[in-house]
């Protein structure tokens, strides 16, 4: 599960990101195109896709909300039939459950467990400080080795170790990356690669609802431009990730296998990316466009059987 991967952004919507496993993946499993998260914002859909509930079921609004502890989730339920259920990486729990019916919490989360311990309060990220934030995005961008970058590399290794194990029980697994979400900063050669690869596009400014006005920022076309180059350098290196984990994954004896890619909500709409205005046009967090709802998810199915489908369940979990 990956963090603000925008539907737009993989190769099957468009060309010029490179994202062959989860081409390789939708080609022989199942791609969910009318998939949609039950909220624009993490921390709500993160656990409504837990609980199985709608957030206004749960009261859960906004990224300092807490799951009650006993509120039954899929981890409950998989457990109760006999799975090993398992965590590895990022949920965003907040408060002292960090767990919720999982048997293992490997590898904690990247953003803060507790209030007021986020921010500026953080002394860990260097000169990161607060870019994970939406007002801080654009501080930092370009190619290097961020907080994030180091984040989810630490949970892929603790993946494939785990998986490279051997399990007497059914598992039920949950890798939980921060990538690609913001900063704006990814491996130097796929910055590059992403910086030439992508124009630099004068566009109209557009009006910024009121609501969102504190969250405006002015940005360059040429800021734009590399902004979009390492989220999309972000993007493939989750999509690398995935490959490895699956091609393990599907190596281990005992039966049937499920690989699933899901992402907890998404970055800016499609139609109009964060490095497509010359503002940051109120495409905030919590904000219902298609964009950030859309999840581009696909499924492998159970033994490796081809069904190269799509399936659309567009008219599906509304209201």
């Amino acid at each position: 599960m990956s963090d603000q991967h925008g539907q737009a952004y993989t190769q099957m919507e468009h060309p010029g990101i490179d994202t062959p496993n989860l081409m390789e993946l939708a080609g022989e499993g199942l791609s969910f195109d009318r998939c949609y998260c039950s909220a624009p914002l993490c921390v709500p859909s993160r656990m409504s896709f837990l609980s199985g509930k709608l957030p206004a079921g749960l009261g859960i609004f906004d990224n300092d909300s807490t799951l009650p502890s006993d509120m039954p989730t899929i981890a409950h339920a998989l457990g109760e039939r006999g799975y090993r259920t398992v965590l590895i990486g990022r949920m965003h729990f907040k408060g002292d459950d960090q767990r919720h019916g999982f048997d293992e919490r490997l590898v904690g989360d990247i953003t803060s467990q507790f209030w007021g311990t986020g921010g500026a309060q953080r002394t860990d990220f260097g000169a990161y400080i607060r870019t994970t934030n939406r007002k801080h995005c654009l501080d930092a961008v370009g190619g290097g080795c961020s907080p994030v970058m180091a984040y989810d590399e630490a949970v892929f290794e603790a993946a494939m170790e785990y998986l490279s194990r051997k399990h007497d029980e059914p598992l039920f697994l949950i890798v939980g990356f921060y990538g690609p979400h913001f900063p704006f900063a990814c491996a130097p050669e796929l910055y590059r690669k992403y910086q030439a690869r992508f124009p630099v596009e004068e566009t109209s400014g557009g009006r910024c609802e009121d609501v969102y006005g504190d969250y405006r920022q002015d940005c360059s076309p040429e800021k734009r431009r590399d902004c979009k180059a390492a989220y999309c350098g972000l993007v493939e290196t989750i999509d690398g990730y995935v490959g490895q984990l699956r091609r393990l994954f599907f190596e281990k004896p005992g039966g049937l296998c499920l690989s699933l890619y899901l992402r907890s909500w998404g970055a800016a709409g499609e139609t109009e990316p964060v490095w497509k205005a010359d503002a940051l046009r109120g495409r905030r967090p919590g904000s219902s466009y298609d964009g950030r709802n859309g999840n581009p998810s696909r499924a492998l199915p159970v033994a490796g059987k081809s069904l190269g489908c799509v399936q659309d369940y567009s008219g599906y979990g509304r209201g």
